[in-house]
């Protein structure tokens, strides 16, 4: 028996609903082991994470670091009000990550439409992008690599608790800047501008990462049209780039007191310009270690690789890739926290935007009726593998296992 388009749509709904329960029960569980391990010191042992300097921030007790992105810590510090502090940040963070869930399930949808099957497909897909990582064997690192996540990294690295917090409003800044990006050479819609502006704002006061990676491919791309337009948009390259004046203001007082003088311990701060000066510390093989990470991505570009003259939102995830890895390659924090390898986080949310218009693409031409049945098996198996790899290693972050 055919099922009716109405019968799929709750077919649909009911799939969401469940994902979204899971995905707040695992996250939710995931961080308050994390947190409660962090305040009873117990970090060594277990559920190894950042949380305990982002707890001691929400209550404003001081932690050695300095985070001049308040988004996070404001709502961590309005729950706790009412709540412990390990239920407070287990609460914020897994509503962030499911925020995120929901904002790709809408922007599938948006992109793909398509109706029966093909929702509930998407659906899944959507779900299974947030638990997609590198990939690895445990126990078994690749040449050149010491650690399964360390130098090589993921999309997706649960033990930190503001790159979850900052991405869903990374997800709305990439599409609509995407929109805005089809028409503003012609005509820019100003309130669409206002609310990127807006948005993108958001994302920078919950961690700037992102908006460092992002502002730096927006603004090669602008420039790039306003020269090949002989200056003929130069209007509305104006206006457009006006929106970005706030985030700008606020990179300015974030990166004031983060890079500029010295750090708590009396060290110089700063940013160094070296290859590979972090990298290094935890890898030697780099290609392999960008491979093991957008290996779907890469697979996908094999057969896609024509459509980065026509699609946008493509291009545009290349494109932020290409901005994430050049940074990373090139940058790194002075002071005690040069290890931390702080431009990693630009790195991996630019590999995960990379790996999002990879998948919508491949969910295009999926649902296409005269796909190549071959040439979408390849690709799904490339993006099933992170997956399946991702799933393993949530699994053992989830049972308390090191991120490394």
């Amino acid at each position: 028996m055919q099922l009716t388009r109405k019968a799929w749509k709750k077919i649909e709904y009911a799939v969401s609903g469940v994902l979204l329960v899971v995905l707040a029960g695992l996250m939710f569980y995931l961080t308050y082991q994390q947190a409660w391990h962090a305040i009873n010191g117990l970090t060594d042992e277990a559920y190894h994470s950042d949380i305990l300097a982002y707890m001691k921030e929400a209550q404003g007790i001081e932690s050695g670091y300095s985070f001049p992105y308040p988004i996070m810590f404001w709502l961590i510090r309005l729950l706790h009000l009412i709540m412990p502090i390990e239920w407070a940040a287990g609460i914020v963070i897994a509503s962030l990550q499911c925020l995120s869930f929901v904002l790709l399930r809408y922007y599938f949808r948006r992109y793909l439409g398509g109706k029966g099957w093909q929702q509930v497909f998407a659906t899944l897909a959507a779900f299974g992008l947030l638990f997609c990582s590198m990939i690895f064997v445990y126990n078994h690192p690749f040449p050149g690599t010491r650690f399964y996540y360390m130098g090589v990294f993921s999309p997706n690295p649960f033990h930190n608790a503001t790159y979850i917090a900052a991405r869903p409003f990374a997800i709305i800044a990439v599409f609509m800047f995407v929109d805005l990006l089809e028409e503003y050479e012609k005509h820019l819609n100003v309130k669409k501008a206002v609310a990127f502006s807006s948005i993108l704002l958001v994302a920078t006061m919950t961690k700037p990462s992102f908006t460092i990676v992002f502002c730096g491919a927006a603004g090669l791309i602008m420039l790039y049209r306003l020269f090949k337009s002989k200056f003929g948009n130069f209007k509305n390259t104006i206006l457009l780039g006006c929106m970005f004046i706030p985030t700008f203001i606020d990179l300015l007082y974030q990166f004031g007191g983060v890079f500029m003088g010295t750090d708590s311990k009396g060290q110089e701060a700063g940013i160094g310009f070296e290859l590979f000066r972090v990298w290094r510390e935890y890898c030697t093989n780099y290609p392999v270690a960008i491979i093991l990470l957008i290996f779907f991505p890469l697979i996908g570009l094999v057969f896609q690789y024509r459509k980065l003259r026509t699609h946008t939102l493509y291009r545009f995830g290349w494109q932020i890739y290409g901005m994430s890895l050049a940074m990373f390659i090139l940058l790194y924090e002075k002071g005690f926290r040069a290890v931390d390898a702080n431009f990693s986080w630009g790195y991996m949310i630019g590999a995960f935007f990379l790996i999002m218009v990879s998948l919508l693409v491949l969910l295009e031409d999926t649902f296409k009726a005269k796909a190549h049945s071959l040439k979408l098996l390849v690709q799904w198996g490339a993006f099933g593998l992170q997956v399946a790899c991702g799933i393993f290693y949530f699994g053992m972050i989830l049972l308390g296992y090191s991120y490394y």
